[in-house]
């Protein structure tokens, strides 16, 4: 495995360029620093993964990086972080990078992760995947906050149950994959469902999840 790190400062670099090259199977092969030619160096060094030390967002580096990496698709990218930071995390998803790991992890988890990533494996750092879901249920409540003041200034009340059958209809998820999520027998989830079609007055999913939409994205 022929690796580089991106790190502006060059100073994590050198604890991990101890470790990897440890690895009879690893060899840092480049150390991007701060400089106008990365892409001209990621052509020259030819890496099979990239570990990029993630401080900020939009910097040059990580412009050139990205680049690199969307242009060469057997090439793995792997942002590390020095800390859990959500707002980070969210735009660093949006990239698809082949992981995110935390730089606290111990050398020998850190190598195991890195040839799991190698090996065609998504790596997130245990604490950074629990921020993520827990992101993801804030964003999850607050939809269904903005649905549920909406459906109020149309004066319509729902009960929290239908908020819910409402809300998992907006996400498109069949009958049966909501009886699941809310551990409803499918009856009672038909019953609802058909309820909250009577007082949206609506005659289908299809005009339920666009009027629901509308609603939630407005």
């Amino acid at each position: 495995m022929r690796v580089v790190i991106g790190d502006d400062l060059n100073v994590y670099s050198e604890g991990l360029q101890f470790i990897i090259n440890a690895e009879a199977d690893m060899e840092v092969v480049g150390v991007l620093h701060e400089q106008n030619n990365y892409l001209e160096q990621l052509e020259r060094l030819q890496p099979s993964i990239i570990l990029f030390n993630m401080k900020k967002l939009q910097t040059g580096m990580e412009n050139a990086v990205y680049q690199y990496w969307k242009g060469h698709s057997k090439v793995k990218l792997v942002y590390l972080s020095p800390k859990v930071d959500s707002v980070l995390f969210y735009e660093w998803v949006k990239n698809k990078p082949d992981g995110i790991l935390l730089q606290d992890l111990s050398p020998e988890k850190f190598i195991s992760s890195v040839r799991d990533v190698h090996n065609d494996q998504y790596i997130l750092s245990g604490k950074i995947a629990h921020e993520l879901i827990k992101g993801f249920h804030q964003i999850d409540l607050l939809k269904k906050m903005i649905l549920k003041e909406s459906l109020r200034k149309q004066k319509i009340d729902v009960s929290l149950r239908e908020l819910d059958i409402l809300y998992l209809m907006f996400l498109k998820k069949k009958n049966q994959e909501i009886a699941k999520e809310l551990d409803l027998p499918d009856q009672s989830v038909r019953y609802y469902v058909s309820k909250v079609y009577k007082t949206l007055k609506l005659k289908n999913r299809a005009e339920t999840i666009r009027y629901l939409s509308k609603l939630i994205n407005e």
